[in-house]
C-alpha cells in the first residue's frame, strides 16, 4: 500500500527558495518566524502557525522576512489523495478550489496547538513507521485537513451541481491528460458544452480564459482572497495584477519536466 505522504522534512534554512514547483502537492507549516509566499501572483505573509497549501505544478516562491525560521514541509502523493478522498471535498483544498480561496491560513491559539499537534504526530510517524503506519499518516492527514475545514471551511469547494458541475469534471479532465494536447473545441464536444459558454463558465468560476488554440490549460486562479480574520497578507503590485491567461506550449527545453501550465501576465500601461 502506498503512502500518501511522499516526503517530510523539518528545515530551518533562511535561504529564499525562487520560483519553483513541485510534481506533488505540498503543504507548509511555520513554526517558527516569518517568510513572504508569492504563489500564482498571489501574495502572503506567514508567521508562526500558517499553513501553506500548494497544488502540483504550482508556481511558487519564498522569501523569509525573519529568522530563525522554522517549518515543516511535506508532499502529499495527489492520485494515492484523489483515491483516498474521492468521496469528500477535502481534497478541494488542493484542487478545484472555491472562489475566495488564499493558500496560506493563520491560526490562533488553540487552534495552533491542534494543528501542531496533528502535524508533528503525522511527522513521527512518517519518520519512525509502526505497524499499519500507511493506514495511520491517511487517518492522520485526513483528521488534519478536517481540522482545518472547521477553523476555516470557505477555503474548501462544496458539493456543486449544474454547470459548476461539468466545469470541475472538465478541469479534472485536464489535470489527468495535462501532457496530451487538448483544445477547447474538444472539451466542449466531449463534454456537450459550447467553446464560448465553457470559456465564460471558467472565467465566471476561476478568472481564467483557456485560449481555444492552446494545447493545455491553467489549473485555476481564484479571482480574489478570502481572507480569515487571523492572516495577514501583502497585495502584489498592481502593475502584475490583471492577466489574460493564456496556455503555454511544450517544454522549450528537450528532456525538462516543465510546467505545461501557465497564466500569460498582461501588465498594466498606467
Amino acid at each position: 500500500m502506498n503512502n500518501i505522504i511522499s516526503q517530510f522534512r523539518f528545515s530551518e534554512s533562511d535561504q529564499p527558495q525562487h520560483n519553483h514547483y513541485h510534481l506533488s502537492c505540498e503543504m507548509i507549516l511555520v513554526l517558527e518566524g516569518e517568510a513572504e509566499f508569492l504563489v500564482d501572483g498571489q501574495q502572503y505573509l506567514g508567521g508562526s502557525g500558517s499553513l501553506v497549501f500548494l497544488n502540483s505544478f504550482e508556481q511558487h516562491e519564498v522569501k523569509v522576512k525573519k529568522t530563525p525560521y522554522r517549518r515543516y514541509f511535506l508532499t502529499i502523493d495527489s492520485a494515492e489523495m484523489e483515491r483516498m478522498l474521492s468521496y469528500t471535498t477535502l481534497s478541494s483544498i488542493f484542487k478545484n478550489r472555491p472562489a475566495g480561496f488564499r493558500h496560506c491560513v493563520c491560526f490562533s491559539s488553540p487552534e495552533r496547538e491542534e494543528i501542531f499537534s496533528l502535524v508533528e504526530r503525522l511527522y513521527k510517524e512518517y519518520s519512525a513507521p509502526g505497524a499499519y503506519s500507511g493506514q495511520m499518516l491517511r487517518s492522520l492527514f485526513e483528521q488534519l485537513l478536517i481540522e482545518v475545514y472547521r477553523i476555516c471551511p470557505g477555503n474548501f469547494a462544496h458539493n456543486e451541481s449544474g454547470s459548476a458541475s461539468r466545469v470541475i469534471a472538465i478541469q479534472k479532465y485536464i489535470e489527468e491528460h495535462f501532457t496530451e494536447e487538448i483544445r477547447i473545441s474538444d472539451l466542449a464536444r466531449q463534454f456537450f458544452i459550447s467553446p464560448y459558454y465553457l470559456s465564460h463558465t471558467f472565467a465566471a468560476r476561476w478568472a481564467i480564459v483557456p485560449s481555444s488554440t492552446s494545447s493545455s490549460t491553467a489549473f485555476p486562479t481564484p479571482r480574489s482572497c478570502w481572507r480569515p480574520p487571523t492572516c495577514r497578507s501583502a497585495r502584489s503590485p498592481t502593475n502584475a495584477a490583471s492577466a489574460t491567461p493564456t496556455i503555454s506550449s511544450a517544454p522549450s527545453r528537450p528532456g525538462s519536466v516543465r510546467r505545461r501550465i501557465s497564466i500569460g501576465i498582461v501588465r498594466n500601461k498606467s
